[in-house]
This record gives C-alpha cells, sequence and structure tokens, in this order.
C-alpha cells in the first residue's frame, strides 16, 4: 500500500507568475512558460485560496441530513514585485496603455490610463505559478482568471513597490474546473 504523500517532501521557496491572454483553453507549457509571459519577480510567493460555500439540509430535529457546495471561490495572490504599465493592464479591466519609443532625440513614454467603466475590456488572462522543487520537478498552478480585488501601489522610502493581486478565478473549461494544480513526478531509476 502507498502513502498518501511522500513525508520527506516539504515544499519551500517562490516560483515564477506567468500571464497570457485567455483565449479559448489553457495553453500548452512550452507555449505559456516563455520569457515573455513571465509577468514579474514576485515577493513573498503565491497563496492559492478555494473556499466553497455549503448548504445544510436540517431536519425538524435540527439534525443535518444533507449537505451540500452551493458555490465555489478560487483565488491566486501573489506580490508583483517588478512591474510596468503593460503588467498593470493585465491587473485592470479598465486600463488603457499608449507607448512612444525612444528615439536617439527624445526618451520614450508609456502612460497608463485607468478608470472609467465604458473602458472595461472583458478580458480574462491564463494565470501560472510555476514553482521548482529541490528535485528538479515543478509544481504548476493555473487558472483562468481576472483580478477582481483591486491593487495599490505603495511608494514607500524603504521598501519595494509590490502590486498585492488577488486574482479570481473562472470556470476554464465545460466541467467548471477553476483551478489545475499539477505535480511533476521524477523519473523511476532504471
Amino acid at each position: 500500500m502507498s502513502k498518501l504523500a511522500n513525508t520527506e517532501d516539504v515544499t519551500l521557496g517562490s516560483g515564477d507568475v506567468f500571464m497570457m491572454l485567455y483565449t479559448d483553453s489553457i495553453p500548452e507549457d512550452t507555449v505559456l512558460e516563455v520569457d515573455d509571459n513571465n509577468v514579474a519577480h514576485i515577493d513573498s510567493g503565491a497563496t492559492l485560496k478555494y473556499s466553497p460555500t455549503y448548504k445544510d439540509v436540517e431536519d425538524s430535529k435540527g439534525q443535518v441530513v444533507k449537505s451540500f457546495i452551493t458555490k465555489e471561490d478560487v483565488t491566486l495572490g501573489t506580490g508583483i514585485l517588478s512591474w510596468n504599465g503593460n503588467v498593470v493592464a493585465m491587473m485592470c479591466e479598465t486600463a488603457r496603455v499608449t507607448t512612444t519609443p525612444a528615439t536617439a532625440e527624445a526618451k520614450g513614454k508609456r502612460v497608463t490610463k485607468i478608470g472609467g467603466r465604458d473602458n472595461a475590456n472583458g478580458k480574462y488572462y491564463v494565470i501560472r505559478f510555476r514553482h521548482k522543487k529541490d528535485d528538479g520537478c515543478y509544481i504548476r498552478v493555473t487558472i483562468k482568471g481576472k483580478n477582481t480585488a483591486g491593487f495599490s501601489l505603495p511608494f514607500e522610502k524603504e521598501n519595494a513597490t509590490v502590486i498585492d493581486a488577488e486574482i479570481k478565478a473562472f470556470a476554464q473549461d465545460a466541467e467548471g474546473t477553476l483551478v489545475i494544480i499539477e505535480e511533476e513526478l521524477p523519473q523511476l531509476s532504471a
């Protein structure tokens, strides 16, 4: 009989966050996990939160005779340490970014405008947190989502400015899947 979990495996450390526009499915690792989709260095790792809501049916004596899930919420939180206007636009549905490239005569400029409900773009993103374990295998946490919690940009004298994002997951398939947690398993020795 195999053990439920290897008691020697303890997951420590942070990882990478990859984001790209969601089209109609979760892309393959080789498409998603590329430098262009690695949004930033992150602060304090990432936190996946699953919160079910249950409805209990009680009989006239107050005993629960049935309990079932009425709602499920999944969020993926992370602190984005290195960011720019393009990353902010992925965190804010009403953000618009325009860029004027630098020339030999003038500096370039990126302008990010936020606000105006009519500017809400309705976009969803594929968000993946990838952690490399000590054995070289990866743990991947993947959602289809958008940041629905807002954000703040604290500019403090002695601290890095970090976007604390809380991204809400939405169903990514006909089964209602909100999150995929994938664990690579080490190759067996011959």
